[in-house]
């Protein structure tokens, strides 16, 4: 089903929801197929049969088929980006983040006692200084 060619502002929008929709993809299958994704604070509890998970990445193979096919039908645009980039754009929102919650930043939330202030931006500034040095 070829369709015209679309308007660049419609190219730029839906060559976005494609690489979205590729992104979302590959999270839920590494979800599915690793062993184990490490963290100690958003503890993931595995909660899928073999026959379920089986099933999803079925699922996902063929989500990511008609994805493809949109993509080159479309002619959307393609874009590359280097390991070094992601990883540059992922610590700075880290930083954001964690400059965003000093004590001084959560005063909407209403005053922290000196002491827990003091002890959660020691840590932020622990947290800002290697995310610094990555960066």
């Amino acid at each position: 089903m070829k369709i015209k060619e679309l308007p660049p502002n419609h190219k730029r929008v839906i060559s976005v929801t494609a690489k979205t929709v590729e992104d979302e993809l590959n999270y839920i299958e590494l979800l599915l197929t690793s062993q184990k994704i490490e963290s100690e604070i958003k503890k993931i509890i595995p909660s899928f049969s073999d026959e379920e998970k089986k099933y999803l990445l079925e699922k996902i193979r063929e989500l990511r088929k008609l994805n493809k096919r949109m993509f080159e039908e479309l002619n959307l645009e393609s874009s590359e980006i280097t390991e070094a980039q992601i990883v540059k754009g992922k610590i700075t929102y880290l930083w954001t983040v964690l400059v965003d919650s000093k004590a001084k930043a959560l005063k909407g939330y209403g005053n922290l006692p000196d002491d827990i202030a003091k002890s959660l931006d020691s840590y932020i500034d622990s947290l800002l200084k290697i995310i610094t040095e990555i960066n």
